[in-house]
């Protein structure tokens, strides 16, 4: 992957915690990457889906990061409200696959899939 081609994301971890009888989901761990983010072709997210919606992401790191199913991935640095919280991700991670036998290089990159958030 050229380094020209890599782009800024962060990620943080999603935990559901009931307040008033009610689930909430709060986000923890902001933590920031640099990766190859690309949109899934209509082919992949056909087969993958179901559906073709335009909404999927496939993002590939010649590292191994601390991306797991469930994170929350955000394209501009999130600022937290006037709790001290932060917003729900603009992308959330369906499924992390690293290289064969588990080693990461240029040549086996790290393969994560996201979907766009619907709040």
């Amino acid at each position: 992957m050229l380094i020209k081609n890599m782009t800024n994301i962060w990620c943080t971890d999603k935990i559901t915690r009931m307040e008033y009888g009610q689930p909430q989901n709060t986000y923890t761990n902001l933590r920031n990457y640099l990766v190859n983010v690309q949109y899934m072709s209509n082919d992949e997210e056909q087969r993958n889906y179901g559906t073709i919606t335009n909404t999927a992401i496939v993002i590939r790191s010649n590292i191994s990061i601390d991306i797991k199913i469930g994170d929350n991935i955000y394209f501009d640095n999130p600022f937290p409200d006037n709790q001290g919280a932060l917003g729900a991700g603009e992308f959330e991670v369906d499924a992390v696959k690293l290289g064969a036998f588990g080693i990461v290089n240029k040549l086996n990159p790290m393969v994560i899939t996201a979907r766009k958030v619907v709040l």
